[in-house]
């Protein structure tokens, strides 16, 4: 959205031009993130949803009822 206002400013006036500039720099900036930001949030999201899987293994074989349970997992 700001990007786009950016581009409005730098168009009403000439002297604004630096700011269509801006724009263009936040558009590359973010294409260039996207990829970054997802390659590091999917393997975060499997991993969570591992280790929340081995939990919920881990108390149906013990069962609440062991004796050092404290029935508080997370």
């Amino acid at each position: 959205m700001a990007s786009i206002a950016f581009l409005v400013k730098a168009d009403a006036d000439v002297d604004a031009a630096a700011y269509g500039c801006l724009a263009l720099f936040l558009w590359f900036g973010i294409a260039a993130a996207t990829p970054v930001l997802l390659a590091l949030g999917i393997p975060a999201i499997i991993m969570r949803r591992r280790v929340r899987q081995q939990a919920r293994l881990e108390r149906g074989l013990l069962g609440q009822t062991h004796s050092t349970s404290t029935g508080t997992y997370w």
